[in-house]
């Protein structure tokens, strides 16, 4: 999708005209078909095209300023694009579609970055899992890492006060 709008020097909201909305369009719709992408599908909206391509034919056109948010299917053949579980744990950060999931080894501070996940939505349930090393983390965002030998254990609630908990925590 593409912004439709712009904010100007006094704060206040401006929107593109029409011309400029089909060329902001139009520069991603070339960037595309620079890198390789030859399925692209444009409708009565400016503000927005569907794009059947892969991810190195897709990744500049997503870093143009133009671009304002990007929804992703991913198919079968096309790893690179969606596969969170393969990345190193420092390279989350730095993948279009692949969030980072913070959690709690040993269900203890400090809060530490333990993998990555393609979930698009996440929740506020406290969740447990073991990772590859069998060490216990407690999370807080109801997702858990997508690498390999993560073992997902929901939730221990404390009869006592109602939070989750891990055992021996």
């Amino acid at each position: 999708m593409f912004d439709e709008s712009w904010t100007d020097e006094r704060g206040d909201r401006v929107e593109y005209t029409e011309a400029e909305k089909l060329a902001r369009r139009q520069r991603v719709m070339e960037r595309l078909q620079a890198d390789g992408a030859r399925e692209i599908h444009t409708y009565s909206s400016l503000g927005s095209v569907l794009v059947v391509a892969t991810h190195p034919q897709v990744r500049g056109a997503m870093a143009l300023p133009e671009v304002f948010r990007v929804s992703v299917s991913c198919a079968d053949d096309d790893r690179e694009f969606c596969d969170c579980g393969r990345l190193r744990v420092e390279q989350c950060r730095a993948h279009a579609f692949c969030g980072e999931v913070f959690g709690y080894p040993n269900c203890r501070e400090p809060l530490t970055l333990a993998g990555c996940t393609r979930a698009e939505v996440c929740t506020d349930s406290m969740g447990r899992a073991r990772d590859p090393r069998g060490v216990m983390w407690q999370f807080r965002s109801g997702c858990y890492p997508d690498q390999p030998g993560w073992k997902p254990l929901g939730s221990a609630i404390d009869m006592v006060t109602g939070e989750p908990r891990c055992p021996g925590g």
